[in-house]
Formats: C-alpha cells, structure tokens, sequence
C-alpha cells in the first residue's frame, strides 16, 4: 500500500510540474482538459462528464429565432469560470467539487415544482434510448413557467435544448 500511495504521490507531483497549455478558445482550450484529464485522473473518469457537457454547450449550433432569446450567451460566458475551475483542479492534480458546478449541476431545492419535468428533459438529452413520447408536455410545463423560452421545442437540437434549459435554470437560480 505504502508503495501504491508513493508512486501515486510522484505521479501527481510530475503532472504538476507540467503546466496545461492555455487557450483563448473555449472549444479547444475544452478540449485540452479533456486530454489532460486522461491523462490526469483517467479517461472517461475525473471531469470527464463536465468537460464533454461544456464541449457540447459551447458547440451547440444555436438554431434560435433571431427575437429569440439571448440569455444563452451571458450563461456560455459565465461557463467560463466552470473551465477556470477545472483547469486550477487538475493542474493542481486533485478532483474536488467544483466552485461553480452549480453552473452545469443546477439545485434541485431551487426547482422542486418542476424538477419532474427538468429531470425528463435531461434523461432526453443524455439517453438515447429514452422513449420521448411525453417529451413535448415536459418542454410545454418548462416554456410555460419561463425556464425555456416560448420557441423551444422538443424536436430542436438537444445541445441546443440543452443550452436554453441550463441557461434558463441558471438565470433563474
């Protein structure tokens, strides 16, 4: 065990020294954490979960009305910290909570009239082999207490439902 916990200890200090490069764009400074987080703590295992979910929001194609809504963009430039978060974590080489999860991990406290409806969107968006034929009441109930605006659909993009869900949990949070 002392020899596992050593070799551990040197591991993470080596990845330490390393610094993670820095990029400006998002998509591509999201991108690098994902590599590092392979290579930090282990594939699909760490952050691996926030790192694709934020590549997923950032790429969204953001299929919106132009009159639409622009509260999307305000929530992707406060996703900023979330990336921030995780780059401090793993050049730091630990795993911890993040402090903005919350972010991309909204309360479930803070929408206990809805969550029902939230929660069947989510499993939706994440697993495809859920059988959607309740979808467009959820995405209705959501519209109608202004979590997602008036156009949201069932039928649009997830990533793109995806954003405009987060986006409104998190203006509203």
């Amino acid at each position: 065990m002392e020899v596992i916990s050593r070799q551990k200890r040197d591991f993470t200090e080596e990845k330490i020294q390393e610094e993670i490069v820095k990029d400006t764009d998002p998509i591509r400074q999201l991108e690098i954490l994902l590599m590092e987080n392979g290579k930090r703590i282990r594939e699909g295992g760490g952050y691996h979960y926030e790192i694709s979910t934020l590549i997923k929001l950032f790429s969204a194609p953001q299929n919106f009305p132009v009159s639409g809504t622009t509260v999307h963009i305000g929530y992707l430039q406060s996703l900023s910290k979330v990336i921030e978060d995780i780059y401090r974590a793993l050049q730091k080489g630990v795993f911890e909570e993040l402090p903005h999860i919350h972010l991309l991990h909204p309360s479930k406290q803070q929408f206990s009239e809805c969550f029902y409806d939230i929660s069947k969107v989510f499993e939706y968006i994440n697993n495809p082999s859920y059988i959607a034929t309740m979808l467009e009441y959820h995405v209705n109930r959501l519209v109608d207490i202004g979590l997602l605006p008036a156009f949201a659909k069932a039928s649009m993009d997830k990533d793109d439902l995806q954003l405009l869900l987060l986006s409104g949990l998190a203006s509203k949070g």
